[in-house]
């Protein structure tokens, strides 16, 4: 009984220490993006710690998570497995969902930092709801 309690607070703690990692690295990310910061290996080296996605999985993704409560903020934190131009550390931020033009839609801000290139912000993306559960 004592070695399951042991086993399950280091999972816990192993747990609690990726996601700070998780939060340093889109702070990061954050940070170098604004500035317009060249990547200076950052996203070689949080490569490490990212989930990889191609871009099939990064729409399934968005689908399943745009479709939570409309309320709530939703991010999401990944490597794109594409190379063109270069493998992308990406750290996406949509907004609660709001009404525009008759559809459903979410403001986003997407940073990017581009392996041996530069870091960089778009903060005018919009995703609306096409039908219910898949966003565009």
């Amino acid at each position: 009984m004592r070695r399951a309690v042991l086993l399950c607070l280091a999972i816990l703690v192993g747990f609690a220490g990726t996601a700070a990692a998780q939060d340093d690295i889109a702070r990061e990310l954050q940070r170098k993006a604004k500035a317009k910061e060249r990547d200076e290996g950052f996203c070689q080296k949080a490569a490490e710690r990212l989930e990889r996605f191609g871009q099939a999985h990064v729409r399934a993704r968005l689908n399943e998570m745009l479709s939570r409560a409309d309320g709530d903020v939703v991010t999401m934190l990944f490597l794109s497995e594409e190379a063109s131009p270069a493998q992308t550390c990406f750290y996406f931020v949509f907004q609660p969902a709001a009404m525009k033009g008759g559809k459903k839609c979410r403001a986003s801000v997407i940073f990017g930092c581009i392996i041996g290139r530069d870091c960089r912000v778009r903060d005018d993306q919009s995703i609306c709801e096409l039908r219910p559960g898949h966003w565009d």
